[in-house]
């Protein structure tokens, strides 16, 4: 045994934790996109549905 020092093998746990950090920031980004999307869709279809259905009352009441 070498008492625990560095053998050469094997990546530097700095550069394994920064590769690791950058996926998981990536991949966060990526569902807050997805998330604000799925959130806008349904904000412009309720709204959709909303003016459909008061304009159809108001042409029922006519």
């Amino acid at each position: 045994m070498n008492g625990g020092a560095p053998t050469g093998r094997g990546p530097d746990h700095r550069t394994v934790r920064h590769a690791l950090a950058g996926t998981v920031f990536a991949l966060a980004g990526a569902l807050t996109l997805a998330a604000v999307a799925a959130l806008a869709w349904a904000g412009f279809t309720l709204v959709d549905q909303v003016w459909s259905y008061a304009l159809s009352r108001i042409a029922a009441a006519d």
